[in-house]
């Protein structure tokens, strides 16, 4: 029974872990991402200054 425990437990612990990292990723890909485009959009403005 407790070995039965640990591993549900263990089971639901990783897949809590690998959805946290995963939308870490996906936010840190999306913040790039904008403050690429932010880069650009500035770059554009300082030219036409």
């Amino acid at each position: 029974m407790n070995k039965l425990m640990f591993a549900v437990g263990l089971v639901i612990f990783i897949l809590y872990m690998w959805g946290l990292i995963a939308m870490i990723n996906r936010s840190h890909a999306s913040q790039s991402k904008t403050s690429h485009v932010e880069k650009e959009v500035n770059k554009g403005i300082d030219d036409t200054d």
